[in-house]
């Protein structure tokens, strides 16, 4: 495929398991500019069940679009955000009912003082 990402994200989430009709990537979110030349321009979301090939992740491209997993599935950062909720913990109510990742970041900025980046899209927490 090649394109705008607005076309990998449509191929992205049509792309249903050929056995089972699942759908294998949740989200897809563009990532928006970045200084550094090694940044990705779309991050993928897997559906709970499904990821990435330990061996795409070294660069390798296999026949197969779809495999069984045989390997232990430890911890990792392929499966889309939304299935795997966190926990928030504080001594303090936060002020947003939806607290993500990218706010913590910019929570911890404003704590210390520190304006956050413009290019920096998170809410403070607190």
């Amino acid at each position: 495929m090649t394109g705008s990402g607005r076309n990998w994200r449509g191929a992205c989430a049509s792309f249903r398991d050929p056995e089972t009709g699942d759908i294998v990537i949740a989200d897809v979110r563009a990532v928006g500019k970045s200084a550094s030349v090694y940044a990705p321009d779309l991050i993928v979301g897997y559906a709970p069940g499904y990821r990435a090939s330990w061996e795409a992740a070294l660069g390798d491209v296999s026949d197969d679009v779809i495999r069984i997993n045989t390997d232990a599935w430890i911890g990792d950062h392929c499966i889309a955000a939304a299935a795997v909720p966190g926990v928030l913990l504080g001594n303090r109510r936060p002020r947003v009912s939806d607290p993500q990742l990218k706010d913590l970041t910019v929570t911890i900025l404003k704590e210390f003082g520190v304006a956050p980046d413009a290019a920096m899209n998170g809410r403070p927490v607190y």
